[in-house]
Protein backbone atom coordinates (compact mmCIF):
# COMPACT_ATOMS: atom_id res chain seq x y z
CA UNK A 1 0.00 0.00 0.00
CA UNK A 2 2.63 2.39 1.11
CA UNK A 3 4.55 2.03 -2.26
CA UNK A 4 1.50 2.80 -4.37
CA UNK A 5 0.93 6.30 -2.52
CA UNK A 6 4.72 6.85 -2.15
CA UNK A 7 5.43 7.08 1.67
CA UNK A 8 8.47 7.88 2.98
CA UNK A 9 10.13 6.65 6.32
CA UNK A 10 10.22 9.63 7.21
CA UNK A 11 6.13 10.30 6.58
CA UNK A 12 5.74 7.26 8.49
CA UNK A 13 8.07 9.05 11.71
CA UNK A 14 6.06 11.78 11.30
CA UNK A 15 2.43 10.24 10.92
CA UNK A 16 3.84 8.07 14.70
CA UNK A 17 5.03 11.68 15.87
CA UNK A 18 1.24 12.76 15.10
CA UNK A 19 -0.56 10.21 16.74
CA UNK A 20 1.93 10.56 20.24
CA UNK A 21 0.62 14.75 20.01
CA UNK A 22 -3.02 13.65 20.03
CA UNK A 23 -5.20 15.59 21.43
CA UNK A 24 -7.96 12.77 21.87
CA UNK A 25 -7.55 8.94 21.81
CA UNK A 26 -7.47 7.19 19.02
CA UNK A 27 -10.60 5.51 18.18
CA UNK A 28 -9.90 2.26 15.73
CA UNK A 29 -12.43 0.09 14.56
CA UNK A 30 -11.00 -3.27 14.76
CA UNK A 31 -13.74 -4.87 12.30
CA UNK A 32 -13.26 -1.87 9.32
CA UNK A 33 -9.35 -2.40 10.06
CA UNK A 34 -9.16 -5.92 10.10
CA UNK A 35 -10.71 -5.89 6.39
CA UNK A 36 -9.17 -3.21 4.77
CA UNK A 37 -5.91 -5.20 6.07
CA UNK A 38 -6.60 -8.59 5.49
CA UNK A 39 -6.94 -9.73 8.84
CA UNK A 40 -8.63 -12.75 9.60
CA UNK A 41 -11.30 -10.42 12.35
CA UNK A 42 -11.26 -7.72 14.43
CA UNK A 43 -9.71 -9.73 17.56
CA UNK A 44 -6.49 -9.80 15.24
CA UNK A 45 -6.84 -6.53 14.33
CA UNK A 46 -6.78 -5.30 17.17
CA UNK A 47 -3.87 -7.75 18.53
CA UNK A 48 -1.73 -6.14 15.57
CA UNK A 49 -3.22 -2.63 16.67
CA UNK A 50 -1.50 -3.62 20.03
CA UNK A 51 1.54 -4.38 18.64
CA UNK A 52 2.36 -1.32 16.90
CA UNK A 53 0.60 1.09 20.07
CA UNK A 54 3.79 -0.67 22.12
CA UNK A 55 6.35 -0.09 19.47
CA UNK A 56 5.01 3.95 19.39
CA UNK A 57 5.22 3.83 23.50
CA UNK A 58 9.13 2.85 23.24
CA UNK A 59 9.61 5.26 20.60
CA UNK A 60 7.67 8.14 22.46
CA UNK A 61 9.60 6.89 25.79
CA UNK A 62 12.62 7.82 23.51
CA UNK A 63 11.75 11.22 22.07
CA UNK A 64 9.44 12.57 24.79
CA UNK A 65 6.00 12.33 23.35
CA UNK A 66 2.75 10.78 24.80
CA UNK A 67 2.20 7.25 25.49
CA UNK A 68 -0.38 5.49 23.78
CA UNK A 69 -1.31 3.72 26.51
CA UNK A 70 -1.28 5.87 29.17
CA UNK A 71 -4.75 6.17 31.22
CA UNK A 72 -5.68 8.93 28.58
CA UNK A 73 -5.66 6.29 25.90
CA UNK A 74 -8.02 4.31 27.80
Amino acid sequence: MSKEIGFTSRDFELFAGALMCAKVPVEIDYKAFAEKFGFKNANSGKASWHTLKKKLDKLAASTGGSSLTSPAYH
